[in-house]
């Protein structure tokens, strides 16, 4: 479910792009779209996985995908990654 503020399931998706850009970019994409060297394009990802799961899967992730919760990201800043992720 999205609201007009950007706003998805507890994460809002612009401030996530903002966290993406910072800690994810460098392997999967400036965007998520392209994919990068390491990790895999999240164009539509949703499909695959719900915000809950999606929350989950960046708090514990499986390798290689590298684990930025708690030490580098916030609750907040998982929930709003999942928020864009879920955007793409």
């Amino acid at each position: 479910m999205r609201f007009g503020t950007g706003t998805a399931e507890g994460g809002d998706r612009e401030a996530g792009a903002t966290v993406f850009v910072t800690n994810c970019a460098v392997c999967h994409g400036a965007t998520g779209l392209e994919g990068g060297v390491v990790g895999p394009s999240l164009r539509h990802e949703s499909a695959r996985m719900d915000y809950g799961a999606l929350v989950s899967w960046i708090e514990d992730p499986a390798p290689p995908m590298p684990q930025l919760y708690p030490k580098m990201l916030t609750v907040d800043q998982v929930r709003d990654v999942a928020a864009y992720v879920e955007s793409l």
